[in-house]
């Protein structure tokens, strides 16, 4: 980006000049400031599209990194399903907790 714009610049500035040029020779010195300020605002009507893309490609990025996080999630868990139906139409018997705590849960029995 950079270079298109130093490259659009250069080109910009080798017009004014040669047109001010021209411009010295007929007309008076207010005509020419008025080509340059021309110049400058097609400068800074170039570099405002470049500014935007450079302040949304962060966001478009996160957001990206955001659609892909959730869609791994999202997929993790449809594959835990699978495996745990799997399981449990193999073995024919309930699924046992996994972890301590459900363990002990299973095996407390609270007097009621």
């Amino acid at each position: 980006m950079m270079i298109l714009l130093l490259d659009r610049r250069k080109r910009v500035e080798k017009d004014l000049r040669e047109k001010s040029n021209i411009q010295m020779e007929q007309n008076t010195i207010t005509e020419t400031e008025q080509a340059y300020k021309a110049g400058i605002q097609s400068v800074a009507d170039d570099i405002a599209p470049l500014k935007r893309t450079i302040n949304e490609n962060p966001a478009t990025y996160d957001r990206e990194q955001q659609q892909l996080r959730s869609s791994f999630c999202v997929r993790d868990s449809q594959q835990k399903q699978a495996q745990l139906r799997s399981a449990a139409s193999r073995n024919g018997s309930p699924l046992q907790p996994q972890s301590w705590l459900a363990q002990q849960r299973e095996n407390v029995h609270i007097p009621t």
